[in-house]
């Protein structure tokens, strides 16, 4: 791992003959270094954090899909036997055609019958 070289370099380096000009230089590559890595291991846990989440959203959103899927292979049967029965009552051309055969028949009137009374009355 890149740290564990650094670290290798800073341990064998010695440190008696640099100047404080590179002696600053040194400590300043080393704290920039740690820095990267330390930001480097937070976005790694950031995303694979955020990428469980997603995989949970997705099941959800395939179990909907699939519940949706249900639904519509339920309902698509029933609404064209609406869709049928709605042609049949309201388009008079077929109501026309299926009592006569092409052939209107005319409707009679027959009179109204009185109500049967009851045998109480009758005594």
């Amino acid at each position: 791992m890149l740290s564990d070289r650094l670290w290798e370099i800073v341990v064998g380096a010695d440190w008696r003959l640099m100047t404080d000009e590179y002696k600053g230089l040194a400590v300043a590559a080393f704290v920039v270094a740690a820095v990267l890595i330390w930001v480097w291991t937070r976005t790694r846990k950031r995303m694979r954090t955020i990428e469980a989440r997603l995989s949970r959203i997705e099941s959800q959103l395939i179990k909907m899909q699939n519940e949706i899927n249900a639904v519509l292979q339920i309902q698509v049967p029933l609404i064209t036997q609406l869709n049928a029965k709605s042609r049949l009552k309201f388009d008079p051309s077929n109501a026309a055609a299926e009592m006569g055969g092409g052939v209107i028949a005319e409707l009679t009137i027959s009179p109204p019958t009185t109500p049967a009374q009851p045998e109480s009355a009758n005594r």
